[in-house]
């Protein structure tokens, strides 16, 4: 969908959100706190147990 928009290799980098029509006013602003935190947690537990060892 992101590609149709026009958004080319940048498209493989996003994420789209759909509200619906009768969304809350700050249904956006929740999503994007939530997904921030989500964001941070995994940094954290990256960060303390990586993938690959030296």
């Amino acid at each position: 969908m992101l590609e149709a928009m026009g958004l080319g290799e940048a498209a493989g980098c996003a994420i789209r959100v759909s509200l619906p029509w009768n969304a809350q006013e700050d249904a956006a602003e929740r999503f994007l706190a939530a997904y921030a935190a989500m964001r941070d947690r995994l940094s954290q537990r990256a960060a303390e147990r990586p993938i690959f060892a030296a």
